[in-house]
Parts: structure tokens; sequence; C-alpha cells
């Protein structure tokens, strides 16, 4: 009977076009389809609830949760959370991203990393929400503690 009730549920819909009000984005998609493959132990953060309505919205929390990390846009316009780090010497930097890439393989939350020279760029946005999630700022908040103050 559960199956019945199941298979009408999703076919009545499809056949008679009907529409969603509100679509799942992509990134709930693609989040939700990676949820099977997660081991219990996983550190990851999902966050379907939390999607910044706006530029003011996302600056408070990352004003609470990771107040050093600032705001920036790329040339598409999509928003990211960034930190720089200054190393003294070009081997230090090295280090640096190899603590910092150990925090995110454990939380699978990877940034974008730029290093030029002794200057490490470090920026999360989530690409599959096209922006920056609840999830990038707390990953933020984590490897805080790794910049030199």
């Amino acid at each position: 009977i559960i199956f019945i009730f199941v298979a009408l549920a999703v076919t009545i819909p499809l056949l008679f076009r009907f529409k969603m009000s509100v679509p799942p984005t992509r990134h709930v998609i693609s989040m939700y389809d990676k949820t099977d493959s997660l081991s219990k132990d996983s550190h990851v953060l999902i966050s379907f609830d939390y999607d910044p309505s706006s530029k003011e919205e996302l600056q408070q929390k990352i004003k609470e949760l990771a107040p050093e990390w600032k705001r920036g846009e790329n040339k598409k316009g999509l928003p990211f959370i960034e930190r720089i780090q200054h190393a003294s010497v070009y081997m230090e930097g090295i280090d640096f991203v190899r603590k910092v890439a150990e925090v995110a393989e454990a939380n699978n939350h990877h940034p974008d990393i730029h290093i030029n020279y002794k200057r490490i760029s470090v920026r999360y946005w989530t690409h599959s929400a096209g922006g920056v999630t609840l999830a990038d700022v707390q990953m933020a908040q984590k490897i805080n503690p790794m910049f030199q103050q």
C-alpha cells in the first residue's frame, strides 16, 4: 500500500505537469544526492535552511561568526568570503596551506586557495549554491585560528 501511495505521489504530478511552487535549488539537489555516500562519522555540515537573502544579512553572519573575513565578489558577481595570510617566507606559506587543506579535507568543504609568493588568499563559497552559505562561514570560523594575528 505504501508503494502505491509513493508511486501516485510521484506520477500524478508528472502526468498533469504539476510544478512545485518553489523548486529545489541545484545546491539542495546536489547535497541530497551526496548524503547517501557520507559515512556516519562525517563532519560535514549540510545546511539547507540558510541562504542569505541579502548582502546585509550575509555581512551580519560574517561579523558574528568570522569577523576577520571580508566579503567580496568574483568577476561573475558571485559572493565569497576571504581572508589573507602573509607568511614571512615562502615555505611557511606552503605549510599554512597544508594545514588549511587538512581541515578542509576532514570536513569535506574545500576553499579556493591562491598562493602569490608569500601572500595566501583563502576564499570560501559554495559553488553549487552560487554564493556563500552558512557552511562557508562555519568553515571560515574553524580555520580562523590558523591565521597570524
